[in-house]
C-alpha cells in the first residue's frame, strides 16, 4: 500500500501544468490500500479532457482532506472498489467534479464540498454499485449537483442548491433517496 500525507498545511500543494495527462494516476496496472491526506492539487493551464485525479483498478482507496482545484474533471473512479472521499474540496473543475464510472463498486462520498463547476457536482454512471453519498455541500455548478445513474445505493442529508438541477437521478426501487 501506499501513503501519501501532507503537513496540513496550505504549504503541501501538488501544482501541475500538462497536457493530455493526469496529474495523479492510482492504480493503473495494480495497487491497493492506498492513502491520500492533507493535499492540494492545482490545475495549471489544463486544457484536456483529462481529471486531475484517476482512480483505475485500485482497491481500498482514502482520499482524506484533500483540495482539488481546477482541471476538467476532479476526480474518475473506474474498476475500483471500496473506495472513500471525505472532508475534501472540489472547486472550479470545468466539467464534473466527481465522476464514478460504471465499473466502480462500494463508493462513499462524505462530508466534502463540490462548487463551482461546470457540469455535475458529482455524476455516477451506471453500473456503479453501492454508492453512498452522504452529508456533503454540493452547490453553484453549472449541471445537476447530483447526477445518479445507479442503484443499491443510498444520497442522503446533503445540501444540494444553487445548481442547474438538485438531483437527476435513474435507477430501481433501492434507492434511497433522502
Amino acid at each position: 500500500g501506499l501513503t501519501l500525507i501532507g503537513n496540513g498545511t496550505t504549504n503541501t500543494t501538488i501544482n501541475g501544468t500538462w497536457q493530455d495527462s493526469n496529474l495523479v494516476i492510482i492504480g493503473w496496472g495494480g495497487g491497493d490500500d492506498i492513502t491520500l491526506k492533507n493535499l492540494k492539487f492545482v490545475s495549471g493551464s489544463n486544457s484536456s479532457s483529462y481529471p486531475l485525479i484517476h482512480v483505475n483498478g485500485a482497491d481500498d482507496v482514502i482520499l482524506d482532506g484533500l483540495e482539488v482545484r481546477g482541471g476538467y474533471t476532479g476526480i474518475k473512479v473506474a474498476h475500483a472498489d471500496d473506495l472513500t472521499i471525505k472532508n475534501t474540496k472540489f472547486i472550479d473543475t470545468l466539467n464534473r467534479a466527481i465522476w464514478v464510472y460504471n465499473s466502480a463498486h462500494n463508493f462513499n462520498l462524505h462530508n466534502s464540498v463540490l462548487s463551482n463547476g461546470g457540469g455535475s457536482g458529482i455524476y455516477v454512471d451506471w453500473g456503479s454499485l453501492n454508492v453512498n453519498i452522504h452529508n456533503n455541500s454540493i452547490h453553484n455548478n453549472s449541471g445537476s449537483g447530483i447526477s445518479f445513474h445507479s442503484y443499491g445505493s443510498t444520497i442522503r442529508d446533503n445540501i444540494v442548491v444553487d445548481n442547474e438541477d438538485c438531483l437527476d437521478a435513474e435507477g430501481n426501487e433501492s434507492e434511497e433517496v433522502g
